[in-house]
Order: structure tokens, then sequence, then C-alpha cells
């Protein structure tokens, strides 16, 4: 059993996929395990398989029955199927693969092992990888056999707030939930189900929260809806704190100050949210958004610096490198900016 080296999950993966290492990933519901193998594709095509969705004969294709002119005997060919590509390249993900019917896994025991279904091979640009969860995320799972466990390497991946953090940044989660996150070093991104009826929250619930966000749609029944009540009453408490946000238009031009402190935890970091995807908007306003950081504890305006830094753009870096104040916070605090990095 392996974990992600340096919970760098990215890289990881890559290194099994440029080996052409069957990998099987097990991980709780909704923590990304689909996105990240996206991630690892690239531009490369994923072939999404739900073998739960299968007979055992879909592995093989339809069959078609042929007949000489000649009047010679039937023969029967097997159509390919269309989840098994023999030219290009890219990866084939057999996701939730546990919730497939064992006769169904059983089926793809060649496929996985030997790279082929019958009479058809799997192109040799195609990498082939699996998710699925665990009976103890509460999840309805059949057992894997074992002669198929045996056939991947086995990884198990856990929820990571500094992989999280970095790819809510890119695709610009609402900064309510991203200022929430990261004042409580997401301590609420993930929990397992409390029962068979209530939601709760993952990674994949906050996104449906910075959409309901985002669509105005902002009452108790909606967030609870999406990620349970628990932590809905803690983000909840967090929006209610940050409504006295100050203009962040004025700020940056330098018409009010903001002053930080130690009961200002929640208002500060929605306040260099806020900051934050203005600049990826607009990295013009780095300068000035430099100056209003360097008034800012170091730990909570590193979300800021390592955020624009991590977009690894020439853009961003160009308004860095003209700014005095940013240049200055870079080289005092470099340190801070190491989980950042992680992708």
């Amino acid at each position: 059993m392996i974990s992600g080296n340096e919970k760098n999950y990215v890289d990881t993966i890559k290194s099994y996929r440029a080996a052409n290492i069957p990998l099987l990933i097990f991980g709780g519901p909704g923590i990304g395990k689909s996105e990240i193998i996206k991630q690892v594709a690239g531009n490369d095509e994923v072939k999404d398989v739900r073998l739960s969705m299968l007979e055992p004969v879909d592995m093989r294709g339809l069959p078609i029955i042929n007949r000489k002119g000649d009047g010679s005997d039937f023969s029967v060919e097997w159509a390919k199927p269309d989840f098994l590509p023999t030219t290009g390249k890219g990866i084939v993900l057999f996701d939730e693969l546990n919730t497939a019917d064992p006769s169904v896994q059983n089926a793809a025991l060649q496929f996985i092992l030997d790279r082929r279904c019958g009479p058809h091979k799997l192109g040799d640009g195609w990498w082939i990888v699996a998710c699925g969860n665990r009976a103890s995320h509460k999840a309805h799972v059949n057992p894997l056999s074992a002669p198929l466990r045996n056939r991947f390497v086995i990884m198990d991946m856990d929820v990571d707030f500094n992989q999280w953090r970095n790819w809510a940044i890119g695709n610009q989660i609402h900064e309510n939930v991203l200022g929430f996150m990261a004042s409580t070093s997401g301590q609420h991104l993930y929990s397992d189900a409390a029962d068979e009826y209530g939601n709760f929250p993952t990674p994949r619930s906050w996104t449906m929260v910075s959409r309901l966000m985002k669509n105005s749609i902002m009452d108790r029944n909606a967030i609870e809806g999406a990620v349970g009540k628990a932590a809905a009453n803690w983000f909840l408490q967090y929006c209610k704190e940050v409504e006295t946000l100050p203009n962040i238009d004025k700020l940056l031009e330098g018409e009010i100050s903001y002053q930080d402190g130690p009961n200002k935890l929640s208002l500060t970091y929605a306040i260099v949210s806020n900051i934050l995807f203005r600049t990826i908007k607009s990295p013009s306003i780095v300068g000035k958004a430099a100056k209003i950081m360097a008034n800012i504890r170091p730990e909570i305006s590193a979300l800021y610096f390592g955020g624009v830094m991590g977009h690894k753009n020439d853009k961003y870096m160009l308004a860095i490198m003209k700014s005095p104040e940013a240049k200055e916070w870079i080289t005092k605090h470099r340190g801070l900016l190491l989980p950042f990095e992680v992708k």
C-alpha cells in the first residue's frame, strides 16, 4: 500500500503512468480522485468507464454473426467496445470500480493485466487506472477479488488541504469558501458521512457551495443540503463575521486603511481572498495589494503571495518584480510559500 509522495499526488500518479503500471486509488467520496486523474492526463483523453453499468459480455463486445457467401458455416466476431481505443494516447479510468458486480470485475481481469478483451487489444499509448471507495466510507461496494487487486499497485488517497487550496485558487472557488477554509486550516474540508441520509463536507460539496454563493443562493437550507448541518453552521458564522468587509476598491487606492488584529482572523482572511481573486483577474494591482499585505500577519498574507505566484505566469511574476513591497515580503517569508508549491 502506498500514499502520494509528500501528498503530491499528481506527480506520484504521473510516475505510474510513465511506467505504464495499472494503479488502483482508494479514497473517500468527493475528495477529487477523478479530478486528479484529469490533471494527470493533461490534454490527453480520459475514457471514463463505469463497470457497474456493464454486463460481463460488454467487456468483450457485442457478438456479430457472419456468414460467407459460399454457404460455409456461420462465424461470430465481436464488436470492439468503445472504451477500448487502439490508437492515440490517454487514460482508461475505471471509476467506482468496486461498485461493479463481481462477475463484471472478473471479466475485467484480462483487460487490466493483458491490456486486451478477447480479440481486442488496448493501444500502447493508453494507461489503465481505477478508483473506488472503501466500505468504511459508507459506500455501497462489493469486495474486490484477490486476483483483481493483485493486478494493480494500490494507493490510498487522503484529503490534503494544501493541494485543495491551490486547486481552489486556480479554479476561483468563491472567496468566502476559500477564506473560511484558510482561516480554519481546512478543518471542515472533509468529514465522513454521519448517517445514510444527511450530507457531509467534501471538496466536491464545497465546490457546490461555491456555485451556490456565486448564484446568490446563501440560505441555510441550501448550505446544509450541500455540506451537512455542522459544517454549514461554522461556514455561515464565518460569512456573518465578514459582512463588515471594508470597501476593497478604496483599500487598494489607499483611501482607507485596514488594521489587522488577533480578533479579526475571519475578516482578514476574507480581505486577502478578495484581493487575491482580483489580482488573478488583473495582475496590475499587485503593487497596491502588496502594500496592504505588508500590514497583515505573514501567515495570512502568504495566501495572497502563494496564490499569485502559484500561477507561474510571466505577467504575474513581472508584476511582483516591479513591486518593492512584494519583493521584500517574499524575501523575508519565502518559507511560508512552500505549501503553495504542492500540486
